[in-house]
């Protein structure tokens, strides 16, 4: 049996949360909240699990925090939680099998389930309290836990013949348990000599081979439910009591001597006597999953609407600010914000008709923009990209597949650009005999030197458009290549593009001659037809993530020529020479300040060296918080250096030390400032000029530290050339160019 136990530090922790800036090194997650599939009350918290992670509510102030893999826990997809006050422990267990026990501020983990050989699902789906013991009711039978002991004591596998049943809930009357199965209730006696053995557990007749999915005791009877009905179990008998007439029952707890009932749109407490009181209907709600009473409070868990609070029958939503869901197709950055895009097309690129949109991250703050939130028409569905204007601050364009090109300024619509209104066309077939009007697929957009906005029109005869900074439109023919999506301008004013059947097409600056760089050698060398992702670097060389790796044209012009290949980057790691990222699935690149090159793959996050020689760091779930392996997309946001991250499973994001440079110092900023005892982190200087030579010295010119900036910032570790913590103190930060020239550009301050 596996156990890891993590400190999770809460004071420390629920700081960084709130603070404006997260540390250099430093992770936090950027997570949907809404889908909640648990609620549990302990004497000082309410904790409400979700989907993707878990939240706090203090019962003192109300005050909300959020909790994920960046501070103890050990998995998404939160399916139970339930609070053992005999053993003060919080139980968490997960979609994966996983069981997470928090008990004075220390998470340990059990992944005795996960490890073991037991074929198909590993869902644990709810956790019945009996003295020392937690009876997890799994996708596959019953575990017991000993909570004493932290460890995984006995497995119970109760189907007929000893098959693997699916076990939904367990309980017990203090003479029999009994629990509810995809066959039905089975019933075994406590004091069994063997509950491992399945002939113990024996089927009840009512519902023999009907799913139960939920069971509890109450009132001297056993509790489940089916339809609109509550069903208690007496003496062999069973008996129902309609509640909401016509509104399907989803779940029912027993908690503190208060039985509660969930159905499609309200909470309803049963008492003793039979009669019951419902709360308020809220249009808010989305699909009731489990609620509790603790004193004058009923907590509702919904899947969609968070958690709701209910004082008297009337419910408060209850919700960390994040993004509307965990998807993350693609991200950009700009210094206004992170733009996340949510959409995205099927395998063979149709609509999935998705209405999520896209979200934006502003001053710490999440906000949707989709059809609702923008008043859309109906074909805004499926948002592919989503990127700021860099020449025009406050519009953004957002590339509903299908829909066109949408120009928003700030939270508004401004414009919707179709073949009605430009050069775009409109893809065949689809257009509607009735109405004339059909799908605008527009693939990528991307921004020239003179502000003019290039894009693809996938499905087009002339597939290249551009609305130029005059408000005129144009487009351009790439011949045979028209299913193409993404756009790269290079410093040249070539357009690349990424072609469905293979490679990339380019367009020249003068938009009239293309090639299509394949894998054929004098025609590309592309490692791979199937490309993922393109970047342009600090020097202007096109970088171009493969399904076997990545390859870079340092100078792009070149593929104009009657040959050329682009080059792959050879390494050297111990004995080993080969390729940069051998044979990995390049699925995004992004470049830092320091003209570093981040990679998104199929396993993980890679971070290389400017020329591609030197791996700095490559985080994995084994070696980080990052939330899955999957990458689907990467960001930096130019001002702080943080690195977004999308994966199959949300965004997460990590403070990288290198910023976007400027010319000047502008804007100097160290955090943190004052430097206190207890901080461990690096401490960073940032608007700083791209790539000095920094010296920090204290107050008497003493050398202490230097470093050349990685863009426009630096990272130190608050020690000095001797590997000793600096004093108590001020501290001067040089900023010295090439030539010579040096200016104070900022004071630290230390108090050891």
């Amino acid at each position: 049996m596996m156990k890891k136990v993590v400190l999770m530090g809460l004071c420390w922790l629920a700081a960084l949360q709130v603070e404006a800036q997260v540390p250099v090194g430093q992770w936090r997650v950027h997570l949907p909240y809404a889908f909640a599939t648990s609620v549990e009350v302990t004497p000082e918290m309410v904790y409400c699990g979700t989907k993707q992670g878990l939240f706090t509510v203090a019962r003192s102030d109300f005050e909300l925090r959020t909790l994920s893999r960046i501070n103890g826990l050990t998995d998404q997809g939160i399916t139970y939680l339930r609070y053992s006050a005999d053993y003060q422990t919080l139980i968490i267990t997960y979609e994966s099998g996983n069981i997470d026990l928090l008990r004075n501020g220390r998470f340990t983990r059990i992944d005795a389930i996960v490890r073991a050989n037991l074929p198909g699902s590993k869902r644990i789906n709810h956790v019945h309290l009996k003295g020392r013991f937690a009876y997890l009711s799994c996708a596959f039978g019953i575990v017991e836990l000993d909570l004493q002991r932290t460890e995984i004591r006995n497995t119970f596998i109760i189907g007929p013949e000893g098959s693997r049943l699916p076990v939904s809930a367990l309980t017990d009357d203090g003479i029999n348990f009994y629990a509810a199965t995809d066959s039905g209730m089975f019933v075994a006696a406590l004091n069994a000599p063997n509950l491992s053995n399945y002939a113990f557990w024996q089927p009840e007749a009512t519902f023999r081979g009907t799913k139960l999915t939920h069971i509890d005791y109450f009132d001297s009877a056993v509790v489940s439910i089916q339809g609109d009905e509550l069903l208690r179990y007496r003496n062999g008998s069973w008996i129902g009591q309609v509640l909401d007439a016509g509104f399907p029952n989803t779940s029912l707890t027993v908690r503190n001597g208060h039985l509660l009932v969930t159905n499609v749109f309200r909470v309803n407490e049963v008492f003793a006597d039979e009669t019951f009181a419902g709360t308020a209907s809220d249009p808010r709600i989305q699909n009731p999953r489990l609620a509790v009473r603790s004193g004058i409070f009923t907590w509702m868990a919904d899947d969609g609407g968070g958690l709701f609070r209910y004082f008297e029958g009337i419910g408060e939503q209850l919700l960390p600010n994040g993004p509307l869901t965990e998807k993350a197709v693609h991200l950009s950055a700009d210094r206004a914000g992170v733009l996340v895009s949510a959409g995205g097309f099927n395998s063979v690129l149709a609509n999935r008709y998705s209405q999520e949109g896209a979200f934006q991250f502003q001053n710490e703050k999440w906000t949707v923009l989709n059809r609702s939130t923008l008043s859309a028409n109906n074909k805004f569905f499926d948002v592919i990209q989503a990127k700021y204007d860099p020449f025009t601050p406050g519009l953004k364009y957002l590339l509903p597949w299908g829909g066109g090109l949408v120009a928003v300024r700030d939270t508004s619509i401004q414009a919707v650009y179709t073949p009605v209104n430009s050069s775009l066309e409109y893809i065949s077939g689809s257009i509607d005999p009735n109405t004339g009007i059909g799908d605008t697929r527009v693939g990528g957009i991307d921004f020239d030197a003179q502000g003019n906005v290039w894009m693809s029109n996938y499905g087009a005869s002339r597939p290249i458009s551009v609305l130029r900074r005059n408000g005129n439109w144009e487009s351009f023919s790439l011949g045979p290549f028209n299913e193409v999506i993404d756009m790269l301008v290079d410093n040249a004013g070539n357009k690349w593009v990424r072609s469905r059947s293979g490679g990339v097409v380019v367009l020249d600056r003068e938009n009239s001659r293309y090639v299509n760089p394949n894998t054929a050698e004098g025609s590309g060398g592309l490692p791979s037809p199937i490309v993922n992702c393109m970047a342009k670097d600090k020097s202007g060389a096109i970088w171009i993530g493969t399904a076997e790796g990545p390859i870079v044209f340092f100078n792009p012009n070149i593929v104009f020529r009657d040959r050329y290949d682009g080059q792959r980057i050879r390494i050297q790691q111990e004995q080993f020479v080969g390729f940069l990222l051998g044979n990995e699935v390049v699925t995004a690149i992004a470049i830092d300040g320091a003209d570093r090159k981040w990679f998104g793959t199929a396993n993980g996050v890679w971070l290389f060296s400017a020329d591609g020689t030197t791996q700095i760091h490559h985080f994995t779930t084994e070696n980080s918080p990052i939330l899955s392996n999957v990458i689907t997309s990467l960001a930096i946001h130019p001002v702080t250096g943080e690195v977004f991250i999308g994966t199959d499973r949300g965004v997460i994001s990590y403070r990288g030390t290198a910023t976007e440079g400027a010319a000047t110092h502008s804007d100097v900023k160290v955090f943190p400032n004052p430097v206190r005892p207890d901080y461990e982190g690096l401490v960073s200087v940032s608007g700083l000029v791209t790539n000095n030579w920094i010296k920090i010295t204290d107050i008497s010119g003493n050398l202490v530290y230097q470093t050349r900036a990685d863009g426009g910032q630096i990272s130190w570790n608050g020690r000095d050339l001797k590997g000793q913590r600096v004093a108590s103190g001020v501290y001067l930060v040089f900023s010295t160019s090439d030539f010579g020239e040096e200016t104070v550009a900022a004071k630290v301050v230390f108090i050891q």
